[in-house]
């Protein structure tokens, strides 16, 4: 019997090189609710696909929100148009969970990938990469169980970001 020999494995895509937020201000067809920078900023999913985008370690130096008006600007220079304060990306990025979810039981599947993220930020850092330092410091400044809520990660039993750090 002969088998083939499987594949040459594919190469991994390169991450993308820029992240943009396009959230114009319109009424949500479901829900009837006004949907523009500040709802996108609470969704919790949103927030996981930024924390996930500053872990391939561009930081928010590669993240831009686009705006019909201004055009692009660096998401750390935005401001929203309704006069409030601006979002702190790089806290929200990492509080997943305190995030907008459509259904709660979503959180339960985000539980890996944001160990996974974590081990990202933490092998980074200790590489040197300086975009993933900034996000270890934001997340050891956040209070106890805003970024590892014990709901969801109380199966390792200790406070989290010491534990791994």
């Amino acid at each position: 019997d002969h088998f083939a020999a499987p594949p040459p494995p594919h190469p991994s895509p390169p991450p993308c090189r820029y992240f943009v937020v396009v959230a114009p201000p319109t009424v949500h067809t479901d829900t009837g609710m006004l949907a523009d920078e500040a709802s996108y900023a609470r969704r919790g999913w949103v927030r996981l696909e930024q924390w996930a985008h500053l872990c391939v370690g561009r930081g928010l130096h590669s993240m831009y929100f686009a705006d019909g008006v201004v055009g692009l600007t660096p998401l750390g220079e935005w401001r929203p148009h309704s006069g409030g304060a601006p979002p702190d990306w790089l806290a929200d990025a990492t509080r997943v969970f305190e995030g907008d979810f459509t259904l709660d039981e979503d959180r339960l599947k985000i539980v890996d990938t944001v160990l996974g993220l974590w081990a990202m930020v933490l092998s980074l850092s200790r590489q040197g990469d300086s975009a993933a330092a900034e996000v270890h410091e934001v997340v050891m400044r956040q209070p106890r169980g805003a970024v590892f809520p014990p709901k969801y990660f109380n199966m390792l039993g200790h406070d989290l970001p010491t534990l791994l750090a």
